[in-house]
């Protein structure tokens, strides 16, 4: 992939993973000068998070159907910056939960809009390193939002963090005026090798579903280690450092993963990012020092990276007129994952304690490595795809 399209593809998927992971651990606070309950909180976080699923889902499907990606990719970008701002002008809950919404639905969009460009530009033999390039912006976004936004609204209130933000999202506007569109041939035919459409379609459901119980595990460790490290009274500081210290640790991981799905194959990276979260879980259970939740932290990052390595994957097995939908429908599920591990464990950790908690969240993630066991090698039985 060329060097200004990887460019352009990484401004454009940094810009909504600092608004994102920036702006999440501050919506409950937020929303509480609203007069909203604990219980509304939470809600309305979840509100958030299926608007990326659903958003992410949308746009792949409108990317294999218009076939114009960039259009789809400006457009959802271009209406993140008055929304954001927006938020910050809301005068009632409703408000700010209708907007929040909006912002995080054309998040996913570009989100996935990303990974479908990035997987029609990649050179086959370097697509896993073209991937995790663009994924070190979740971490690098992580890093980013935790350290700018907080002293933001320390400093100057929500309404000037907001207005930033919508400041900052103009880079991806901009940056997507650098990018070169990808359109697919629909006239062009794609053969099997080796294995037949059944069997891709069962490689696919099942990874879908492994992707979708792992992420599980995702949710359930954010909010664990952020109950957790309360229980034990840490500072708000000392919980946010967690956050950049395991952004820290997991930048290089992305590309290094990506780097390794290439030489051995995107199964194995998952299957180990999968077993990562699982030990994330373990460690966040048997946690007491801050290095601790660091270091816990940090192998939850190393799950996350999954999205990237699921879309490469995809790319793989795929031909060129389904990379849309295939790609934003691993993304939807991951989401979805994510929101069902965040709502289902709150209740879990209440009924059975945090230590508990995430010893029974373990199981998601293994019974994911399982199910991933279960399928073929894609790589080495893949479609004749030329990109």
């Amino acid at each position: 992939m060329k060097k200004r399209q990887t460019t352009a593809l990484f401004i454009t998927s940094l810009v909504p993973f600092v608004v994102g992971n920036g702006l999440l651990p501050h919506l409950p606070v937020y929303a509480r000068t609203f007069g909203a309950s604990s219980f509304a909180s939470g809600y309305y976080v979840a509100i958030a998070f299926t608007a990326t699923a659903i958003g992410s889902i949308i746009a792949g499907k409108l990317s294999d159907l218009l076939d114009r990606r960039k259009v789809l990719l400006w457009f959802s970008t271009g209406c993140m910056v008055p929304l954001i701002y927006l938020m910050g002008m809301a005068t009632s809950f409703s408000q700010l939960a209708v907007l929040t919404g909006l912002v995080w639905f054309f998040g996913g969009a570009a989100i996935s809009l990303v990974a479908i460009l990035v997987g029609l530009s990649a050179d086959t033999p370097k697509r896993g390193r073209s991937f995790g390039i663009v994924g070190i912006t979740v971490p690098a976004g992580t890093l980013i939002g935790g350290i700018v936004i907080g002293p933001i609204i320390d400093h100057s209130g929500y309404g000037t963090m907001f207005l930033v933000l919508s400041c900052f999202s103009l880079l991806s506007p901009i940056a997507i005026l650098l990018l070169h569109d990808k359109s697919t041939n629909r006239s062009e035919t794609h053969v099997a090798v080796q294995h037949s459409d059944k069997r891709v379609r069962r490689l696919f459901i099942l990874v879908l579903f492994a992707q979708l119980i792992a992420m599980i595990a995702n949710g359930s460790g954010h909010l664990g280690r952020s109950l957790s490290m309360d229980m034990l009274e840490y500072s708000s500081t000392s919980i946010s450092t967690t956050a950049i210290a395991a952004g820290l640790i997991a930048l290089p991981i992305p590309f290094l993963l990506g780097y390794l799905s290439d030489k051995f194959g995107r199964k194995k990276v998952l299957l180990s990012a999968y077993l990562s979260g699982a030990l994330s879980l373990i460690l966040f259970a048997v946690s007491v020092r801050i290095w601790h939740f660091w270091i816990g932290a940090s192998f939850l990052a190393v799950l996350g990276v999954s999205l990237s390595i699921g879309p490469a994957l995809m790319t793989d097995i795929f031909p060129k007129k389904n990379i849309g939908s295939a790609i934003s429908l691993f993304q939807g599920f991951s989401w979805i994952g994510s929101i069902v591990g965040s709502a289902g464990f709150g209740y879990v950790f209440q009924r059975c304690g945090l230590q508990n908690g995430f010893l029974i969240g373990t199981v998601f993630p293994i019974a994911s490595a399982s199910i991933l066991l279960l399928t073929f090698n894609p790589q080495k039985t893949r479609y004749r795809n030329s990109l």
